[in-house]
């Protein structure tokens, strides 16, 4: 997923961005995709480049399956590591649980990589 993080004042960054998940096999047995488009917060903690994280968002589709989830819209958080200097590689990984409003909830493993300027 690609996404953009601004910082805010200090420690605090904001983040807008788009992915693309997997809808399922349609009836053709072809795989639908989406867009998913969401915005982040995340508050860091750490000295130099490296930083404890923690954050909450939402994101929301245009599609989705009745029979899986009744909201279109997605809570996700994230608890990790970032390394980022400026001018340089962006590195994150975390624990970064995922819930389907009225729906489904994800325990998910994420790893990131980027360029910060």
């Amino acid at each position: 997923s690609p996404n953009i993080d601004f910082r805010i004042k200090g420690n605090h960054r904001f983040s807008i961005g788009i992915t693309l998940l997997e809808y399922g096999i349609g009836e053709d047995d072809v795989t639908k995709y989406y867009l998913s488009p969401g915005i982040m917060y995340y508050f860091l903690t750490g000295v130099g480049p490296s930083h404890f994280e923690v954050g909450a968002g939402v994101s929301t589709t245009s599609q989705w399956n009745e029979d899986y989830s009744e909201s279109r819209f997605s809570l996700h958080g994230v608890i990790g590591y970032r390394y980022q200097k400026k001018d340089s590689l962006l590195f994150r990984a975390g624990f970064t649980p995922f819930y389907r409003v009225n729906g489904v909830f994800f325990p998910l493993i994420g790893l990131s990589f980027g360029y910060s300027w």
